[in-house]
């Protein structure tokens, strides 16, 4: 062989070498810097934030996003163009991820907190989908098997997020309110804390009475006489008679018999049943004083018109009676201020994948 045939021998050695380090390299570049579900964009108080966390919760609040945007600059969501369109400084995309990136944060400082007090075993987001995936197989089987199950046969990453969350976060406050816990409160706190929120969460409904003046009107079966619109007249005539006679019990009948007069008696022992039965009725009532009469409103099928005719406070519902009720509002809104608290006290931090997690 002569020395130039080896010499070009050796080159071509040299070049596949290199050529398959090179391809080596580039695979191990991918596999290395290949962005999964896993991979790691943020982090808070040292907790990692998985790209697939982040995605997900972007799904969620993407028609929330679309929303703001419509309605703080009429934007035209249904442009190719807007997720990346500048909207004072910020685009769509961004304002979406970073609302899903706090949000997520809180999460994950709230797994932290229930894995710190012994309530859940781990909260990585590869743990999770194990889990899932784990029970999802549970549930197969028992379904194969002719076994009851409750709930779905097959959870979702959204269902199964929310269910696991949820419950752990009423397992965590139930660990904090335990005495020497930060939602710990002694019965002086919950009666003070009662009589902060007794005005609007536990006062009885008034005690009142009511007539009620009302017109059916067709709705296309030929059932009723009258339009909308001529009900809507009648009543209106109706409320004027109300409003400038003293005995409008007697003179609206005389005027226009075909009118249906009601007596509506409320207490806070029925409110709710008529609350049920009628909420555009039970709502109407509430706005009105003795000798008030409302304006005309439409009622599933019927024009109305309400007056009232008596009205007296029935007072509060006893601490006794809603000492649950109290400490489990005292409970939500102290550990809502604790988890707001963590989250002022961690910020977040983020990494270059952060910017590459986008929904379409």
């Amino acid at each position: 062989m002569t020395k130039q045939k080896t010499r070009k021998t050796l080159l071509i050695v040299i070049a596949v070498i290199l050529l398959v380090a090179v391809t080596a390299g580039v695979i191990c570049y991918l596999t290395l810097f290949r962005i999964h579900d896993t991979t790691t964009v943020a982090t808070v108080n040292g907790v990692e934030i998985s790209f697939g966390e982040l995605k997900n919760e972007m799904q969620r609040n993407r028609s929330d996003t679309l929303q703001y945007f419509q309605d703080t600059y009429n934007a035209d969501t249904d442009s190719s163009e807007f997720w990346s369109t500048d909207f004072d400084g910020q685009t769509p995309t961004q304002y979406l991820r970073q609302l899903s990136l706090t949000k997520v944060a809180s999460y994950k400082l709230q797994q932290q907190l229930a894995y710190d007090h012994n309530i859940i075993a781990n909260y990585s987001y590869q743990d999770f989908l194990d889990a899932m995936e784990k029970e999802n197989a549970d549930r197969a089987q028992k379904v194969e098997n002719g076994e009851a199950i409750y709930g779905p046969q097959s959870y979702d990453i959204d269902t199964y997020y929310d269910y696991t969350f949820s419950n752990m976060v009423i397992a965590l406050k139930d660990r904090l309110s335990q005495e020497g816990g930060i939602l710990y409160a002694d019965d002086v706190t919950l009666k003070n804390y009662y009589e902060q929120i007794k005005e609007q969460q536990f006062k009885k409904v008034d005690t009142a009475s009511y007539k009620v003046y009302s017109i059916a009107f067709d709705t296309g079966s030929g059932i009723y006489a009258y339009t909308k619109d001529q009900a809507t007249q009648m009543i209106s005539a109706v409320r004027d008679i109300i409003l400038r006679s003293y005995n409008e019990t007697s003179a609206v009948p005389a005027a226009y018999p075909e009118v249906e007069i009601t007596d509506l008696q409320l207490s806070d022992e029925n409110a709710n049943s008529v609350y049920k039965s009628d909420q555009i009725l039970y709502e109407q009532s509430q706005q009105l004083q003795p000798d008030e009469v409302s304006e005309v409103f439409e009622d599933m099928y019927y024009i109305r018109v309400l007056k009232c005719y008596s009205r007296e406070s029935a007072g509060y519902k006893t601490y006794e009676d809603v000492v649950d009720a109290v400490r489990s509002m005292y409970n939500d809104e102290k550990y809502d201020k604790y988890i707001e608290q963590l989250c002022n006290e961690h910020p977040v931090e983020k990494n270059e994948i952060y910017e590459k997690v986008t929904i379409n």
